[in-house]
């Protein structure tokens, strides 16, 4: 085999990148950062990637924290914001899987404007690292707060789901980290065959931080991984607690309250003031469920009705935490035809709320009203919004008609497309800071590059 043209190949590629490397040198870096800054501007997120990735110079200065957070100087816009979604069960008469995302793995769907644009892409796309050695075909997303989603994982092929003994089913639950791409397998969740998990939550370090201030690691972690589980023969709700610490599930599971006729609302949890809180109510009253990292915190409380919706017809109601942090309640009229946002305004609650003097007065004020146009649902829709999100999905589950809604100004986007071949019923609302993960993407191997979701989304 002759050599000589191969070895002259290689010559004359060195050469081409020793001057294209000179090149890049010669050019002021004022020029560099202008024409970084209209790409930024044009919020093409890809070619900016690929930017980054071509020398160490540009990558150090779009790594460059004021470089991004000018470009994007509102707070609603350095968010990556979206929903998580199961993908439909595969059956033989029909397509098992999207043809484009070949795998089952959960889907992201962005709202609009997103950094990422409107493009679907997988869990897997997220953590390339771990999906190569995790299945995540057919896994459901239970609930999601900053970076972390806590999903379900499928029973694994040729391993019994249940233990037929015992009469109970294992449950496998993982935490997924989009920002430092991990993901933690938890210990299998053992329950009744005949209970189902039916609601989640995920409390941090931060949360657990008496003093208030945040932990040295600027990565979010999770420190307890809180379940719902309803028995549907006896109708109560039981608490499963996870903690990191002890890497266990807390023996036994505690029964949340004894009431049959009271039901955890649809909705996911919000984090408030350090502890989990669920919106539960009879036919006549709300209440909250409310979990702290302290094992022994563990309250259900009275929470007045807003004034005119005593009546459960009278709006659709979902917990949801207010820019200064304090509790706050989103109602969407039956008909869609309105949204309201009421805040709660008063002292700070206390105690386990059983005796009188730990009762403490409070008041709901309606800080907005908003007057909706979505396209008519004919069944009671679901709600489902982010911590720091100013949008809200609503979704009817069984015409499949899913609308964002902009919170700030009103304006409805119907959506239904972007779900095609999901579950909604397993719909996760999901954000993070969109700058650390950009940045946190430049850290990985270039071997990975290829692999990035920046350059190549799974979904079109």
């Amino acid at each position: 085999m002759d050599v000589a043209p191969v070895a002259q190949r290689r010559r004359c590629e060195k050469k081409a990148a020793r001057g294209a490397a000179a090149a890049r040198a010669t050019i002021p870096e004022d020029v560099v950062l202008e024409i970084l800054g209209r790409v930024a501007d044009a919020e093409d997120v890809v070619t900016l990637f690929r930017c980054a990735t071509a020398c160490k110079r540009w990558r150090d200065l779009v790594s460059d924290p004021s470089f991004l957070r000018d470009r994007r100087p509102h707070p609603s816009s350095s968010l990556l914001f979206g929903f998580f979604a199961q993908q439909r069960p595969y059956r033989p008469h029909t397509v098992s899987a999207d043809p484009i995302i070949g795998a089952r793995s959960p889907a992201f769907v962005p709202a609009p404007q997103s950094p990422l644009g409107p493009d679907r892409r997988s869990l897997g796309s997220f953590i390339p690292c771990v999906a190569d050695n995790l299945d995540f075909d057919d896994a459901e997303p239970l609930f999601a707060r900053h970076s972390l989603l806590l999903v379900r994982l499928a029973p694994r092929r040729g391993v019994p789901a249940d233990d037929v003994v015992a009469g109970r089913t294992l449950v496998r639950l993982a935490v997924c980290n989009l920002l430092a791409g991990t993901c933690d397998v938890l210990p299998p969740l053992k329950c009744r065959a005949s209970s189902r998990i039916n609601k989640c939550a995920i409390l941090t370090h931060t949360d657990s931080c008496s003093n208030g201030q945040s932990p040295s690691s600027p990565l979010p972690t999770f420190s307890q991984v809180l379940v719902l589980v309803y028995n549907g023969g006896s109708r109560n709700y039981n608490l499963c607690t996870f903690s990191s610490a002890d890497w266990s599930w807390s023996p036994p599971p505690r029964n949340c309250f004894s009431d049959p006729e009271l039901r955890v609302e649809d909705g996911s949890a919000v984090i408030c003031e350090g502890m989990a809180r669920w919106l539960v109510r009879d036919e006549l009253n709300f209440y909250t469920l409310e979990v702290g990292t302290d094992n022994s915190q563990f309250f259900l409380r009275d929470l007045p009705a807003p004034p005119g919706h005593h009546d459960p017809d009278g709006g659709i109601p979902l917990l949801s935490v207010a820019i200064d942090g304090t509790l706050s309640m989103l109602l969407l009229d039956v008909c869609c035809c309105w949204l309201q946002i009421w805040t709660l305004q008063g002292g700070k609650e206390s105690g386990s709320g059983d005796d009188d003097d730990d009762v403490v007065d409070v008041d709901w004020i309606c800080t907005k009203e908003i007057e909706l146009k979505p396209p008519k649902l004919k069944h009671m829709p679901r709600l489902y919004v982010g911590e720091r999100s100013s949008t809200l999905l609503v979704m009817d589950t069984l015409i499949r008609c899913v609308c964002f809604v902009d919170i700030e100004t009103g304006a409805v986007h119907e959506v239904t497309e972007q779900f095609r071949r999901l579950n909604l019923e397993t719909t996760v609302p999901f954000e993070m800071d969109w700058q650390a993960f950009f940045l946190s993407r430049l850290e990985w191997p270039r071997a990975k590059v290829r692999e990035n979701l920046f350059i190549l989304p799974d979904f079109y």
